[in-house]
């Protein structure tokens, strides 16, 4: 009398249910994706990129103001990566995306602003008179008050997805990137070049 094979009682996995773990696997991938939002999480990092770089210059002007009577003149900052404000700053920062010089501002000789413009952030205001800038740190003795686009959080919408190269387009006034269609208007900067905004213009929405 044979041997009965020990393994003989066991049972692999059926076509069905192979395809069924892989489903909802798939399905929790697709969940952390949006979850995380990769495309978020950057533009994140370069917001918090310019806030530091903002903050940085602005100690670089209060140290300056320790050794002159009045804050530098404007223009001081253009020279992004330049050395010219040393030895309060080594290097010169600029907008990480766009490496345009940041805004600066000397209304009076002690007092200043430096702007910069954030993506992921203050989408429902703007500062007068800066081209469109929505972040802005001051010297202690000057307070500006933004102007308020509407007062209301843009929604936010996902991610288009698809072929083809990723673009950016103002989506209910939220620049954000878009792959696998066309629209119109449509930017290939990060920033939308500053030109989305709820309602202010409506005109630049994605179609």
């Amino acid at each position: 009398m044979g041997r009965k094979d020990s393994y003989s009682g066991r049972k692999g996995f059926t076509l069905i249910e192979a395809v069924s773990t892989l489903a909802i696997l798939a399905i929790i991938m697709i969940a952390v994706l949006v979850v995380l939002n990769p495309q978020k999480q950057i533009m994140k990092a370069k917001d918090s990129q310019r806030k530091t770089d903002v903050k940085k210059i602005s100690k670089a002007l209060e140290d300056y103001l320790n050794d002159h009577p009045c804050y530098p003149e404007v223009g001081v900052f253009l020279d992004c990566g330049g050395d010219g404000f040393r030895p309060y700053l080594s290097k010169i920062p600029c907008d990480p995306v766009t490496k345009q010089p940041y805004l600066y501002q000397r209304p009076e000789c002690q007092k200043f602003a430096v702007f910069a413009a954030l993506i992921t952030e203050n989408q429902t205001i703007v500062y007068p008179n800066t081209g469109g800038y929505n972040y802005v740190v001051t010297s202690p003795n000057y307070r500006l008050v933004p102007e308020e686009l509407g007062g209301v959080t843009p929604t936010q919408v996902p991610l288009p997805t698809g072929d083809g190269a990723v673009k950016y387009g103002c989506f209910s006034g939220v620049c954000q990137s878009f792959s696998g269609f066309d629209c119109t208007p449509k930017y290939l900067r990060e920033d939308c070049y500053l030109k989305c905004g709820s309602p202010a213009y409506p005109e630049n929405e994605c179609e």
